[in-house]
């Protein structure tokens, strides 16, 4: 488990800069390039939405539950919650 350490605003992880604060959101290390994340926050100071100019990279899942591919297929959709429908 990486070691995080903490100096001000500035966030490292195993001595190399990870993340630091800014008004407008944060600034993340990306290789040798800054990334801007900006966000919108609520009356609260919660993070509702985050905004940056990394391309996120496509991810396609399918979702057969068929048999043969139950085994890989299952562990990819564990982290999803269980919808419990209660009939009255």
């Amino acid at each position: 488990m990486p070691a995080d350490q903490y100096v001000g605003g500035f966030v490292y992880v195993n001595s190399a800069l990870n993340f630091f604060s800014s008004p407008e959101g944060r600034v993340v290390k990306n290789g040798n390039n800054l990334d801007y994340q900006y966000v919108i926050t609520d009356h609260l100071g919660n993070t509702r939405v985050l905004f940056t100019a990394a391309t996120p990279a496509a991810q396609s899942v399918t979702a057969t539950f068929e048999a043969a591919a139950q085994t890989d297929e299952g562990n990819q959709f564990q982290n999803y919650p269980v919808e419990r429908v209660l009939i009255l």
